[in-house]
């Protein structure tokens, strides 16, 4: 209707579309050591490498990190060694210069780890080099691997012991063998089997110590306990078994001292200064002697000339 209102309802508008613009999500990674899980970060060493980028710490921790110097020290025993295993295994550079300038600074090794890791993040930052691959390379191969490495492996052997992989195998299980060997007896294949079980047992023990794995070694333990008290050579029944030698024979001493005297002659004069080399004593040293002190003139030697006689008859 003109002039008034519209008696027809007004059209309804729809809502306006609220557009959210796309937040961008930010993930903040938590450093944590790679071996134990640490994540306190007063206990991670600096580092400069892209590898590291996001914390700019090397991801393992100080604990672990000494645990590989002393685990490669006591393999190698050689700081170039360990310093150079240790830098592979973190990804950091090595550098020999690096080391023979903190050794010459610190003969004693105190704080080694964290001066060497502070000295190679400066010599990175100035070189301009990233990672291990960038930096010395050593020869770490050990001279003990050469001695086994030339070491024949025969095929009697493979068929006593069977195949195994190192001929390091080899050695320690020939000369476990030959320790055996020389301390018992093996007359009969029976005992020449024992033995050679108690060998492959120890070499296999060996391995369980080597990979850490503290339950097979156990097992093992066990079971070569008992193969050697099963067989009557285990430590106390070896030492029991050596007591008991010693008092048999003690025994056979005593019955010989009691039953069979050495000296059994009732003369005990009989045999008493058989070459007569008193009366030699008497005439040739006591006399001149008593000469000397006494002013006597004793030299009539009829006694010496007698002994003299008698040995002419003897002859």
């Amino acid at each position: 209707m003109a002039g008034g209102k519209s008696v027809f309802p007004k059209k309804a508008t729809a809502p306006k579309k609220v557009v959210k613009e796309p937040v961008t999500k930010i993930v903040e990674y938590t450093l944590m050591c790679l071996k134990c899980g640490d994540i306190k970060k007063a206990n991670f060493y600096e580092s400069v490498y892209k590898a590291h980028s996001i914390h700019k710490k090397i991801p393992w921790c100080k604990t672990c990190i000494k645990e590989f110097y002393s685990k490669y020290t006591t393999e190698y025993e050689d700081v170039n060694k360990t310093i150079y295993l240790l830098c592979r295994k973190l990804g950091i550079v090595f550098s020999l210069n690096c080391l023979k300038k903190i050794i010459a600074e610190n003969k004693f090794h105190i704080n080694l780890i964290l001066k060497y890791i502070s000295e190679s993040n400066q010599y990175a930052k100035t070189l301009k080099i990233d990672g291990f691959d960038d930096g010395d390379h050593i020869d770490i191969e050990d001279k003990a691997n050469n001695l086994f490495d030339e070491f024949e492996v025969t095929p009697e052997m493979i068929l006593f012991w069977g195949n195994f992989e190192r001929n390091e195998d080899f050695v320690y299980l020939e000369q476990q063998y030959a320790n055996w060997e020389r301390d018992f007896a093996c007359d009969n294949i029976s005992e020449k089997l024992l033995i050679k079980d108690l060998c492959i047992t120890d070499l296999q023990l060996r391995h369980a110590i080597e990979k850490n794995d503290i339950k097979t070694a156990n097992e093992l333990r066990r079971s070569r306990k008992e193969t050697l008290a099963a067989s009557g050579l285990s430590p106390s029944q070896m030492k029991d078994a050596g007591n008991a030698t010693i008092e048999t024979f003690g025994n056979k001493i005593f019955d010989i001292e009691n039953n069979e005297p050495a000296e059994f002659f009732e003369d005990r004069d009989l045999f008493k200064d058989h070459d007569n080399i008193n009366s030699y004593i008497e005439e040739l040293i006591y006399r001149p002697i008593k000469n000397i002190i006494t002013d006597s003139r004793d030299f009539d030697t009829p006694k010496l000339d007698q002994l003299e006689l008698d040995k002419k008859k003897n002859v």
